[in-house]
């Protein structure tokens, strides 16, 4: 058993202060130094686009969209790579916020770039937030028709097939293919929904669990553990985070 799963429950409380100190201080350092490795973005990047005030990226370790120089090429967003404990592999992510209005056609743009095919989204929320995602068969969403960037990233996103369910029930598995103009190659990105995961709550039981089903299947949806999983809950930190931990654990 890891050491971390046998600490007493004083120890686990002192080491969760541990971590909210250390937190704060990086977060105070980047505040008042630019140069520091926990700096964040200016202010004129993140206005309108974070969901919430106090849940931000490092400037030094974020993904970029893929943008015309001169363009602002933020996304609330970061990569993760995770080594595994048995072999020598390694497991990428990335982690993101919920996506709003005004942030779907970035997601989809950081997907086209980032995601070899195929690709996968984790989704750890059921409070649906807008809708980033063709969520009915046959059903297409539009890519970046206002061609914001002036870059002519122009795109659809196709559901395509039946919504499996795995875990119980708790998760819809969805085909999703992403096309782009002017591009010969589509992207299959597999869109996996797991709805039983309330916010500041748990899973009701680890046999639904997206990340501890026996058979985990949903890992075979990817094209490697080096095409990094797109994780987000609506803050893309508590959920996202304990999935990427599981996901790595278990693996």
């Amino acid at each position: 058993m890891p050491g971390f799963l046998q600490l007493s429950e004083e120890e686990t409380f002192q080491k969760f202060k541990e971590l909210n100190w250390l937190e704060r201080t990086r977060a105070a350092d980047g505040r008042t130094n630019e140069d520091s490795k926990w700096a964040r973005c200016d202010e004129d990047k993140t206005a309108g686009i974070d969901r919430f005030g106090d849940i931000f990226v490092w400037k030094n370790n974020r993904v970029k969209l893929h943008v015309p120089d001169e363009m602002n090429d933020y996304i609330n967003a970061s990569p993760i790579t995770m080594k595994s404990h048995r072999t020598s592999l390694q497991s990428k992510y990335i982690a993101m916020q919920g996506p709003k209005q005004c942030t779907t056609d970035h997601v989809w743009r950081m997907a086209w770039h980032e995601l070899a095919s195929p690709g996968a989204i984790v989704m750890l929320t059921d409070e649906r937030g807008y809708p980033y995602f063709p969520s009915t068969e046959s059903q297409t969403l539009p890519i970046n028709t206002a061609d914001e960037f002036d870059d002519g990233f122009l795109g659809t996103v196709t559901y395509e097939g039946d919504a499996e369910l795995a875990g119980d029930g708790a998760t819809e598995i969805r085909k999703l293919v992403m096309r782009v103009e002017g591009e010969e190659e589509e992207k299959v990105i597999w869109h996996l929904l797991y709805t039983q995961w309330p916010d500041f709550g748990m899973p009701p039981g680890k046999e639904n669990c997206l990340a501890a089903e026996p058979d985990r299947s949903y890992q075979r949806k990817n094209a490697s553990p080096t095409n990094p999983k797109i994780v987000h809950c609506r803050a893309g930190v508590g959920r996202s985070g304990t999935f990427i931990v599981l996901d790595q654990w278990l693996g």
